[in-house]
């Protein structure tokens, strides 16, 4: 479990991920990520979503050997073509911000090309801050022949989650199949650099269904990772918290 406060205008949030119960809370209202049970409470909205997990307590190799042949080739590819990757904790985020600043110019630039609402409303630039203060995040990056692709996640105890991940070959049409495999081994260096550090699961966010997969789906599903279900909620604490999780209710859910 890792948790963070952050201080809108006129409220607190609590985000507390990967847990299996509610956990005390001075802020008004807790946002409860990734639980693997619903958290219940007198005021609360919870919703369930599908997601896969990979198990980073076993070898490199073996993760891999359960991913497809595509992503096993085209790792090994990638392997060979001289890939700049970097790694960034919350310390080198903090120390410098040009670093979330390219990041978040390419995820809002990525974002308008393809002018879906749901990409852009994804991206919180106070929650990614928040989890820099908090020391709940890790950004990569990996470089090319002016191709770029990051990845950022938060992450604290033994748990990873993929909250971002984009490219910025979209001025060059021609870099699409190279940006696509610096993704994949990206996604293979990134493991690595968890299990290093001693996390056990890494998470790769949501897919919209195991059953009928669309596109970011069958990516994710190609590495060989568990369908798991898991669950995120809101409970309200204080008077105010209660009232805001009630008007949030009213108004269709999360």
């Amino acid at each position: 479990m890792f948790r963070g406060v952050e201080r809108k205008a006129f409220y607190t949030l609590e985000r507390v991920w990967f847990t299996r119960e509610a956990i005390s809370s001075k802020a008004d209202i807790c946002r409860y990520l990734r639980t693997s049970i619903p958290i219940r409470g007198r005021v609360t909205i919870s919703e369930s979503l599908e997601t896969v997990l990979t198990d980073l307590t076993v070898p490199i190799e073996e993760i891999l050997s359960r991913a497809t042949k595509t992503i096993k080739y085209e790792v090994n590819k990638c392997e060979k073509e001289e890939i700049a990757i970097s790694f960034y904790t919350s310390e080198d985020l903090k120390n410098d911000k040009t670093i979330l600043d390219e990041f978040e110019k390419a995820y809002l630039d990525f974002a308008k090309t393809i002018n879906v609402k749901m990409v852009d409303d994804a991206y919180q630039r106070s929650k990614i801050n928040n989890a820099v203060v908090c020391d709940t995040i890790m950004l990569s990056k990996a470089v090319k022949d002016n191709v770029e692709v990051f990845h950022v996640y938060f992450c604290g105890g033994k748990e990873t989650c993929l909250c971002y991940s984009v490219s910025n070959y979209r001025d060059d049409d021609s870099k699409r199949n190279l940006a696509g495999r610096m993704n994949k081994l990206l996604h293979v260096k990134d493991m690595k650099w968890f299990k290093g550090h001693g996390f056990t699961i890494y998470d790769w966010g949501n897919i919209s269904s195991s059953q009928t997969p669309n596109g970011i789906d069958k990516f994710k599903l190609s590495f060989g990772g568990e369908v798991t279900t898991l669950y995120n909620s809101f409970v309200g604490n204080t008077i105010k918290g209660k009232l805001l999780v009630m008007l949030l209710k009213l108004k269709g859910g999360i």
